[in-house]
């Protein structure tokens, strides 16, 4: 299972709070999950693009960040 993250996981990992997280899920923001009955889970691949799109600040432009 270390190719996915649940929720919690995912918060610990971005530094954000469980509801936020299950808030993104229901509007459709943040990284793409798989749901399995009641179990949410978010594929690692995902998480990590999702953080490549992270900025340090709205000036930053990630056309000039590296692969």
């Amino acid at each position: 299972m270390s190719n996915f993250l649940n929720t919690e996981q995912l918060a610990k990992r971005w530094g954000r709070h469980v509801v936020t997280i299950r808030k993104w899920r229901s509007q459709g923001t943040g990284p793409k999950f798989i749901k399995l009955g009641r179990v949410v889970l978010y594929p690692l691949k995902e998480v990590e693009k999702e953080e490549s799109k992270l900025r340090s600040s709205t000036t930053d432009n990630l056309s000039s960040k590296p692969n």
